[in-house]
């Protein structure tokens, strides 16, 4: 990638990420619908290895397009959650993932830590991983 490349694909995702910092939640879960749709059309070589590995993972589903479609859903939001990286806004994202992610088990964390001794913390991956971070 060239110098002058890369000043315009930061340029177009500074863009991006100015416009996508003023999108409520509510606007980016119905947009991540029909981003699916538009990536599930495009990956079309994706799609397919999706609907064959599904198919030996479970050989009497009739028809993994439901499944598949959901999946690109998915990544839809992601998409779209992830495009928050590039917010101009200084600390924006870091205001984004608080807003939009729960943490669970404070409290039980408080508790062990007044006992003085080491914590130790297990986590699932139940959301994107970005966020989780």
């Amino acid at each position: 990638m060239t110098q002058w490349q890369s000043i315009l694909l930061r340029v177009f995702l500074f863009i991006i990420g100015f416009v996508i910092s003023f999108f409520p939640r509510k606007l980016e879960l119905w947009l991540a619908r029909p981003l699916g749709y538009v990536l599930y059309y495009l990956a079309v070589k994706r799609r397919k290895i999706a609907e064959s590995n599904i198919l030996k993972c479970f050989p009497s589903l009739n028809s993994p397009n439901e499944l598949i479609q959901k999946n690109f859903n998915h990544y839809g939001l992601l998409v779209l959650e992830l495009l928050h990286l590039f917010s101009p806004f200084s600390g924006h994202y870091r205001k984004y993932c608080l807003k939009n992610s729960v943490f669970e088990g404070l409290d039980l964390w408080r508790q062990a830590h007044k006992k003085g001794k080491g914590v130790l913390f297990v986590a699932s991956h139940l959301g994107n991983w970005e966020l989780m971070t």
